[in-house]
C-alpha cells in the first residue's frame, strides 16, 4: 500500500442526562433521551431480551442530531422489542434490557496506491447500562 493523507475530526462527546441507571421504561410511553453537549450526531441503542440470558432478543438503534440535546424514541420502536417478562434477579418486573448512548464516529474516505477502499474513522465514546453496556440495570415494561 502506498502513502496516504486524510484528516478526520473527532466529534465532541455528549454527556447522557437521562435515562439514568436502574431505569424501567414503559414501552407504550416511548422514551425521551436527554444529553448535554456533543456535536454531529448521537446514537441510542435499546436492547430487550426475553429473559436474563439474552439468548433471544432484539435491538433498536436511533440516530439523531446532537444539537437539540433531546430525542424521544417512539412507542412503536420500543413495542417492537420483546414483550415484558418477570425473571429472577431483576429489580422489578419487565424484560431485561440495555441502553447504550454514544456520539456517532466521524469517517472520511481516502485513496492510496494498491488499496481498493480506504476509510479512516474516529472511536465513539459511549455510556449506558444493562445489557450491552456491561454494568447497571435497564428494563422494558
Amino acid at each position: 500500500m502506498g502513502p496516504f493523507s486524510a484528516t478526520v475530526t473527532n466529534p465532541a462527546s455528549p454527556t447522557l442526562i437521562s435515562p439514568v441507571n436502574n431505569s424501567t421504561v414503559t414501552r407504550s410511553n416511548g422514551m425521551t433521551v436527554t444529553w448535554a453537549g456533543g456535536s454531529g450526531n448521537v446514537q441510542m441503542m435499546v436492547a430487550g431480551g426475553t429473559d436474563n440470558t439474552y439468548a433471544t432478543g432484539a435491538t433498536a438503534i436511533c440516530t439523531a442530531p446532537a444539537s437539540p440535546g433531546t430525542f424521544t424514541i417512539p412507542p412503536y420502536v420500543l413495542l417492537a422489542l420483546p414483550a415484558p417478562a418477570n425473571f429472577v434477579g431483576a429489580p422489578g418486573a419487565g424484560s431485561p434490557g440495555g441502553f447504550v448512548f454514544s456520539s456517532v464516529p466521524a469517517e472520511v474516505p481516502f485513496t492510496a496506491t494498491g488499496l481498493s477502499v480506504g476509510s479512516l474513522s474516529t472511536q465513539a465514546n459511549s455510556e449506558g447500562f444493562g445489557y450491552g453496556a456491561g454494568t447497571g440495570y435497564f428494563a422494558l415494561k
